[in-house]
């Protein structure tokens, strides 16, 4: 594909960039190291006069973009960047927020599967943790899950069964919380199994963090150990430290559960020597899930 340097392209290309580099936390210094200086990728980002046109491929490369599909990337960001930024909001715990942006979307604009499921389940956790209506949250859940479920979407139906977890444990229903953990932890493993994009893979690896607190903190921390040197295992083939430091310590307060403390110490010893690495800094709100 040629680019052509025009203005409208320019604010495209700044689109996705930013949005891209953002998704994958990685810094416009290492966006650019080895292709231009951090300056032009910020000069980029922001619309400025920019006149690095060759470097565009290079920098699509590192945020594993294809140049091909900038026109299909930069049209269907619609339905895609707004749900990104209720998932981020409900990833903060900013449920208010996530219910404004969620009121905000046309939903006859949603026109894959893909999309329409990560509605429905959105809208389970809105109305989850904002209408604290636990009916109505099920069933948004099982919409994501039944409705528009197709092969590329595991991520999609992992967040909707823990949803239905949480909603049963809300109602004081252990056997039903339990058997939506276990399926949550199935579409877990079929993720892992795919072949991912980096972003890809940390959608995964911040699903599992979720997922296994939870499961910790319901007091299951035999399954929650096995599951967590799971990931442990899958980052370190990845040559991955993305949120290692959260699963250590999950690992260690397990082994505490266990009476396994010696051990746990090691764990929460290596947590610190990784301290300064990308964690997932929400990880101890996961504990209003239980209060």
């Amino acid at each position: 594909m040629i680019i052509f340097p025009s203005k409208s392209m320019l604010q495209k290309l700044s689109v996705i960039v930013k949005r891209r580099r953002e998704d994958i936390h990685m810094s416009q210094t290492e966006l650019a190291k080895g292709i231009c200086t951090q300056a032009t990728i910020s000069t980029l980002e922001n619309k400025g006069c920019f006149k690095s046109w060759e470097s565009v491929p290079q920098i699509f490369e590192r945020l594993n973009l294809d140049i091909n599909d900038l026109e299909n990337e930069f049209n269907y960001q619609y339905g895609d960047h707004k749900l990104k930024q209720i998932e981020k909001n409900l990833l903060i715990h900013n449920f208010s927020k996530a219910q404004k942006r969620l009121n905000q979307i046309k939903y006859e604009n949603l026109d894959t599967k893909n999309l329409l499921a990560r509605y429905e389940c959105n809208s389970g956790f809105v109305d989850l943790f904002v209408n604290h209506n636990q009916d109505d949250s099920i069933s948004n859940f099982n919409l994501a899950i039944n409705k528009h479920q197709t092969r590329d979407n595991q991520i999609v139906i992992g967040w909707s069964y823990l949803g239905i977890a949480l909603a049963y444990h809300d109602l004081n229903l252990r056997k039903q919380t339990k058997c939506y953990l276990k399926l949550a932890i199935k579409e877990l493993h079929i993720c892992f199994q795919k072949k991912h994009k980096v972003d890809e893979f940390r959608q995964t690896i911040r699903f599992a963090i979720t997922l296994l607190a939870i499961i910790d903190n319901i007091d299951e921390p035999e399954i929650c150990l096995i599951e967590s040197n799971l990931v442990v295992k899958k980052l370190k083939q990845s040559h991955s430290f993305y949120c290692l430091r959260d699963f250590y310590n999950i690992i260690g307060d397990c082994l505490i559960k266990i009476n396994q403390k010696k051990k746990a110490a090691e764990y929460f010893n290596q947590a610190e020597q990784l301290q300064g690495l990308y964690s997932y800094s929400n990880l101890e709100k996961l504990s209003l899930f239980f209060n």
